[in-house]
């Protein structure tokens, strides 16, 4: 059993649905392609088990001529760098993820985290379909989501200061390359410091050092109460099932 927890590393979670129990999140590029092809849930794993290698990393399948294209272009991405990847440390089910650079992980040790993945076809293939027993449910958090894109809402006084505050703290998870619905353990602190560094700053300053971290939690908190949350630390569920 692997019964430390490195540090910088993060757990990796098992999917929910019980045709994909053997699979974890993040996800091997071929589960990821397979995904992507919007295949009924009862498919994904048959197409998995039958798909043919033809050449590392890169899969064929007869029945779903898009799984090979999709694979080279996640491919792609990674080596781009539109798309964090990561590798994978441990036992099945007991395993831990690594974020590194995409020439230190092999094609066929790569693996991605579906809300990277999600994000990733959203901004990069808004017109294709995505998985709906698999991603619908959070499409509501798709559009409610503040874009830390939008040019005009920073200092903007039509956008109201708590949503430009939220917008700050997105745009600095993003800054840090952090996923945002599993921000390491450290992360928060992190994410603060950049804040104080750029000139977002004004966000949260206060009369005194103790007033601009009660304004930064504040508005962290909101962010992850909001339904659905806006981002996540790592095991955040679990520690709010054990204070209630």
């Amino acid at each position: 059993m692997l019964k430390w927890n490195p540090r910088g590393l993060t757990p990796c979670h098992p999917l929910e649905h019980p045709a994909l129990r053997d699979y974890s999140d993040p996800c091997p590029i071929l589960v990821c392609a397979a995904l992507w092809c919007d295949l009924p849930v009862h498919e994904v794993r048959l197409v998995v088990d039958s798909a043919t290698e033809v050449e590392p990393g890169i899969y064929q399948h007869p029945e779903h001529p898009s799984l090979e294209s999709k694979c080279r272009t996640l491919h792609a991405a990674i080596d781009a760098d539109e798309l964090p990847v990561y590798r994978l440390w441990g036992m099945v089910h007991n395993c831990w993820a690594e974020r590194n650079d995409p020439e230190n992980i092999s094609r066929l040790g790569r693996h991605l985290m579906l809300a990277d993945l999600k994000a990733w076809i959203d901004k990069h293939h808004p017109n294709e379909p995505l998985p709906s027993w698999l991603f619908d449910s959070e499409s509501e958090a798709r559009s409610q989501e503040p874009s830390s894109e939008d040019d005009d809402w920073f200092d903007n006084p039509e956008v109201p200061i708590a949503e430009q505050r939220k917008r700050a703290i997105l745009t600095g998870i993003e800054a840090l390359r952090f996923n945002r619905l599993a921000i390491p353990y450290a992360g928060k602190s992190k994410v603060k410091d950049w804040l104080r560094e750029t000139e977002y700053k004004k966000l949260f300053e206060g009369r005194t050092t103790f007033d601009e971290s009660s304004i930064f939690e504040e508005a962290w908190k909101k962010g992850l109460k909001t339904k659905p949350a806006l981002w996540k630390t790592e095991n955040h569920e679990k520690h709010s099932r054990h204070n209630k």
